[in-house]
C-alpha cells in the first residue's frame, strides 16, 4: 500500500470510527475540508508538518498514517474497535469497569 493509500485509509478509518461527517473532521483536525476531502481520496500530498499536525490533533504517533501495516479489513476492524471505545467511555463507571473485567476475562481466554 503506498503512503497516500495509507493515510487515506487511516483517516477514514478514524471518521467512520467517530460517526463524523467531513466538516465536524475536518475542524478537529484544524485541516481544510478540501484538503481533508483530498486525503480521504488517497489524493493529497501532505507535508511532513501536515501529517504531524494530523497526528497530534488524533493523539496518535505519525507513523501509524504512513506505515502501510494494515489492510482494508483490519482498518475496518479497528474503526470498529475505535468506536466500542467511544461507547464504552459514555458509560457509568461500574457499568464501564464491568465491560473492562469482561474484556479482560475474554483476552485470558485467548491466551489460553
Amino acid at each position: 500500500m503506498e503512503l497516500r493509500q495509507n493515510i487515506s485509509a487511516v483517516l477514514n478509518a478514524i471518521k467512520v470510527s467517530r460517526c463524523q461527517s467531513l466538516t465536524e473532521f475536518s475542524e478537529e483536525l484544524e485541516i481544510s475540508r478540501s484538503h481533508l476531502q483530498e486525503l480521504l481520496k488517497g489524493k493529497g500530498n501532505p507535508r511532513m508538518g501536515t501529517i504531524v499536525h494530523i497526528a497530534e490533533k488524533l493523539d496518535i504517533n505519525p507513523a501509524a498514517l504512513i506505515a502501510p501495516s494494515f489492510d482494508t479489513s483490519q482498518l475496518q476492524i479497528i474503526g470498529l474497535l475505535l468506536q466500542m471505545n467511544e461507547t464504552v467511555q459514555s458509560l457509568d463507571s461500574e457499568k464501564r469497569k464491568t465491560f473492562m473485567n469482561l474484556l479482560l476475562q475474554m483476552v485470558q481466554l485467548w491466551e489460553d
